[in-house]
């Protein structure tokens, strides 16, 4: 991969294999916190707002290596998939309620039922100077500055 004709893989590669990892920021557990709120409207609106400031401050790839300043993840999963969902023996789980009787395992079980999907914003950054405008963006959108 180090020898990769795409100038980005190459470097990711070498990067990787000198350990030059890149470091990350869990931006919605910092929202969520430093908002001290669990209503997911107000940490959607932020994450978006974050999300749209962090594009803008940042384009596609530094002009240097033509690599990206940041690397975004946004993920959302459900930890278990009910019956109707999926058809894969991996995701089914039934239980014996009695001898005769076999459940899929949510609604045998209200705790099963109730976990709630995992959801994740990361930013990846590669120097400290991009670590500082990443937490100058996400330190003006929840102090609800421009």
């Amino acid at each position: 991969m180090n020898d990769a004709d795409d100038e980005v893989i190459r470097s990711l590669a070498n990067r990787f294999i000198t350990r030059e990892l890149p470091k990350c920021i869990d931006i919605r557990n910092q929202v969520q916190a430093t908002l001290n709120t669990k209503d997911e409207d107000q940490i959607k609106r932020s994450l978006a707002l974050i999300k749209e400031r962090i594009e803008e401050a940042f384009p596609d790839a530094d002009q240097d290596n033509n690599m990206p300043k940041v690397l975004i993840d946004e993920a959302s999963r459900n930890p278990y998939k009910s019956f109707q969902e999926s058809k894969a023996s991996i995701n089914q789980i039934h239980i014996r309620l009695s001898e005769n009787t076999i459940a899929e395992m949510a609604l045998a079980s209200p705790v099963v039922a109730s976990i709630k999907k995992f959801l994740l914003f990361r930013i990846y950054y590669f120097d400290s100077m991009t670590k500082n405008k990443i937490y100058e963006i996400i330190s003006n959108v929840i102090n609800g500055e421009n």
